[in-house]
C-alpha cells in the first residue's frame, strides 16, 4: 500500500511540473526578432497591399500649409487604394476658426472642395498636401521606414487588441520632406514605428521634429511638430471615383 502511494504522490508531481511548464511556454512572450528583421517584414507586407485607411494627427509646433502661416492642419483622414487613387477629410486651422476640405486625387487629377461653398473644384497637382504620396510603393512609408537609423526596441504595446513591436530611430529629414510636401524641415527626426507581433503590418507611425522652430502663441512654446500617422482596414474594399465638377 505505501508502494502505490509514493507511486501515486509521484505521479502527481511529475503531472505538476508538466503542467507548470505548459502554462509557462502558453503565457511566455517570445523573444522580438532583431529590429531591422522586423522593419524588413513590414516594409515588405505595407509594399504588398492593394488598399487602406488612414489617419494623421498634426500637433505641437504647427505644420502649416501656406508660406503666410495662417492654414495649420490638424487632422487628415482618408483612404487609400493603389496605384494612384485617395480620398481624404482635411482638418486644419485659420486664426479663430477651423475649415474642413475634401480632396480626391486620381492620378495627376486632383480635386477639393471649395471651403466657401463646399463645392467640387479641380486644382494644380502641385498644390497643398497630397497623403497619397505617403502610401506609395517606391519612396513612402516603407522606404522611410527601412532608411531608419539606430532603431531600438521599446516595450511591446498593444494596438487594435494585438500586440506590437515599437520601435525608435532617427531618420534623416531629407528622406521625410519630399513625402510630406515639404511641411516638415530637412531636420532629423525621430521616428517610432508600431509593428504588429503577429501580422507584421504597419500600424502607426511617429515624426518629431525634435528641432523644430517652436512658434511662440499666447499659451507659451508649444511641443515639437509632430505627425501620427495610424493605418487600418488593410486591403478592405474602397471605390474611388472623381467628383462631379461644375464647369468653371
Amino acid at each position: 500500500m505505501k508502494k502505490i502511494r509514493c507511486a501515486c504522490f509521484s505521479l502527481w508531481l511529475v503531472l505538476v511540473a508538466v503542467a507548470a511548464s505548459f502554462s509557462a511556454c502558453a503565457f511566455a512572450t517570445p523573444t522580438p526578432p532583431p529590429p531591422r528583421e522586423i522593419v524588413a517584414q513590414a516594409a515588405q507586407k505595407f509594399n504588398a497591399l492593394h488598399a487602406l485607411h488612414f489617419v494623421i494627427e498634426f500637433s505641437g509646433d504647427p505644420t502649416y500649409l501656406d508660406y503666410a502661416r495662417t492654414l495649420a492642419l490638424r487632422r487628415v483622414e482618408g483612404d487609400v487604394v493603389r496605384p494612384d487613387r485617395m480620398r481624404a477629410n482635411v482638418k486644419a486651422a485659420l486664426p479663430g476658426a477651423y475649415i474642413i476640405i475634401n480632396a480626391i486625387g486620381i492620378g495627376a487629377q486632383q480635386f477639393a472642395t471649395n471651403p466657401l461653398n463646399g463645392k467640387w473644384e479641380k486644382i494644380p497637382p502641385e498644390w497643398g498636401f497630397n497623403p497619397a504620396v505617403l502610401f506609395q510603393v517606391s519612396g513612402g512609408l516603407a522606404a522611410l521606414m527601412t532608411q531608419a537609423r539606430d532603431l531600438a526596441a521599446l516595450a511591446d504595446d498593444k494596438l487594435a487588441d494585438q500586440r506590437h513591436y515599437r520601435l525608435r530611430g532617427e531618420i534623416a529629414g531629407s528622406a521625410v520632406t519630399p513625402i510630406t510636401g515639404w511641411l516638415i524641415s530637412a531636420n532629423a527626426l525621430q521616428v517610432e514605428l508600431w509593428i504588429g507581433a503577429h501580422d507584421a503590418h504597419l500600424r502607426r507611425i511617429r515624426l518629431t521634429d525634435l528641432a523644430s522652430p517652436a512658434t511662440p502663441t499666447m499659451r507659451g512654446t508649444p511641443p515639437p511638430m509632430q505627425w501620427v500617422i495610424d493605418l487600418s482596414q488593410f486591403d478592405a474594399p474602397v471605390e474611388i471615383v472623381a467628383p462631379a465638377v461644375e464647369s468653371q
